[in-house]
């Protein structure tokens, strides 16, 4: 309740700060006991104490944030929401759109307006994912990009290759390790580049403009396996049209046996591991030297039948000319 003014121009009465917020805090709790909302996960972090902090956001035209909320999962639903995402190959990250049981809550020491998640929908979640992607699949058909890398022509020697993928991972080490073992003279351009979370859509992007910039042969977009919400990000819009528009071959390996992410789609071709692109690179290399080889062998052939008749030639006219001389 407020206080109590003295009378006077400020007779109404008055708040104190912390009487506000108590009253905002019993207020919502009141109201917002309960509730199911909607919105995509961002800045997704796990406290040491076990606790889950996060953004829901919901975005509008042109990826736009519209709307905001402060979210937290505590240890004890975390222990149990966690579990049940697993069971539908998903979990909580970053670009994830979720439906979620909140509670509201105001905390009148840091003036802070917080939803606290109850429980996650996993089926909402799967229905989400399936929903942006074709929507994104749909935009590359109206503008004619779904084909366009893959119209793109591979050299016959593409040793010039830009990896685009995260420093140090094993996607990286596998692609690396493949190259360098088939004993051909691969150039490598790495640029690094996360492959989840928040900043995957940015940095992806930023990273396949760089790798076009240095002149390669094409580019290996890699990463490794994970749950499929891990996948999250090369459904998004804004990687699949960096690659769809990228002016030379991109191929990608994005680690994942069953699913195929729009990037892949997009792509000029797409394999199941990092490892499945270092070895296609390999045989192209390989198919290119057995042509040559053949071509060398057929030249040879060529080259050695005329020699042969223009030695018979020159050896019937040798013996026409000593028969000649002997009558």
């Amino acid at each position: 309740m407020p206080t109590s003014s003295p009378a006077g121009p400020f007779a109404a009465e008055t708040y104190t700060v912390s009487q506000l917020g108590r009253e905002l805090q019993g207020l919502l709790r009141t109201s917002y006991p309960s509730a199911w909302v909607v919105g995509e996960v961002q800045r997704f972090k796990t406290h040491p104490s076990g606790h889950v902090y996060f953004e829901l956001v919901e975005k509008g035209e042109g990826d736009a944030v519209v709307g905001k909320l402060d979210a937290v999962l505590w240890k004890g639903d975390a222990l149990r929401v966690r579990p049940l995402l697993e069971r539908h190959g998903q979990r909580l990250a970053d670009g994830l759109e979720i439906r979620c049981r909140i509670a509201v809550d105001f905390y009148p020491p840091h003036g802070k307006l917080q939803v606290q998640v109850k429980e996650v929908d996993p089926v909402f979640a799967l229905g989400a994912l399936a929903r942006r992607r074709e929507e994104t699949l749909a935009e590359l058909v109206r503008e004619g990009l779904l084909e366009a890398n893959r119209s793109l022509p591979l050299p016959p020697l593409p040793l010039a290759v830009a990896l685009v993928t995260s420093q140090g991972s094993a996607a990286y080490h596998d692609f690396v390790a493949t190259l360098s073992e088939s004993g051909y003279g691969f150039r490598i351009l790495f640029v690094h580049a996360a492959v989840q979370g928040a900043e995957a859509e940015r940095a992806v992007v930023s990273a396949l403009e760089l790798a076009q910039a240095a002149g390669v042969d094409c580019i290996a977009l890699v990463r490794g396996g994970g749950a499929k919400s891990d996948l999250a990000a090369f459904d998004s819009r804004a990687i699949a049209f960096a690659v769809a528009r990228a002016r030379v071959p991109v191929l990608t390996g994005l680690g994942h046996e069953i699913d195929e992410a729009v990037a892949d789609r997009a792509a000029h071709a797409a394999f199941k591991t990092p490892t499945k692109v270092a070895e296609f690179l390999v045989a192209r290399i390989q198919g290119a030297e057995l042509a040559a080889d053949r071509l060398r062998s057929r030249l040879a052939t060529a080259s050695r039948l005329p020699l042969a008749r223009a030695a018979a030639a020159l050896a019937g006219a040798e013996r026409r000319f000593v028969a000649g001389r002997a009558r």
